[in-house]
């Protein structure tokens, strides 16, 4: 079974909201004078090792609206476009664009039969890490382990593009 890793932004004392400051909350881009180069890496290299993508609605049409057209030369843009995604929403309706399917009805379900459906596809999709290539520049990645699974990546409104610092 594949892992569900949740990837957010927090502050100590719990704020999750608008950490890139695009959603107009008071305190929006909290998170920017944070985003060092640590913080790029890392994020990319969470990216690069996902086999999907888990969002909600909110965050799924934040990055529909804004990723498919984006570029840049690290292949982060391409990665977020190439990745499948998952939906959890009772309101959206299939089908969804930008290689997004919907997860409706009982999502704990949807997301448990999700985890063993990526754990069966995974033995067969090439990824970029697995390939050898590293997502950071510096930060050498080793290709996965025999029988290691990647992750289910569970985004968030921090990556909203922007709100987001280019690296």
């Amino acid at each position: 079974m594949s892992n569900v890793v949740v990837a957010t932004f927090v502050t100590v004392d719990g704020v999750m909201e608008d950490p890139g400051g695009s959603e107009g909350f008071e305190h929006g881009g909290w998170q920017l004078p944070f985003f060092d180069q640590d913080m790029a890496d890392g994020v990319r290299d969470g990216l690069f090792a996902a086999g999907a993508l888990l969002l909600g609605r909110v965050t799924y049409e934040q990055f529909a609206a804004a990723w498919p057209s984006m570029t840049d030369e690290d292949g982060f843009a391409e990665r977020m476009t190439a990745l499948p995604k998952y939906v959890a929403s009772t309101t959206l309706k299939e089908p969804l664009a930008w290689n997004t399917a919907l997860l409706d009805g009982d999502v704990p379900a949807a997301v448990a039969k999700l985890k063993w459906r990526l754990r069966r596809s995974s033995w067969s999709t090439p990824r970029r890490p697995a390939q050898g290539l590293s997502p950071s520049p510096t930060r050498r990645r080793e290709p996965p382990r025999r029988g290691e699974q990647p992750a289910v990546g569970v985004a968030n409104p921090a990556l909203h593009p922007p709100g987001f610092r280019s690296w």
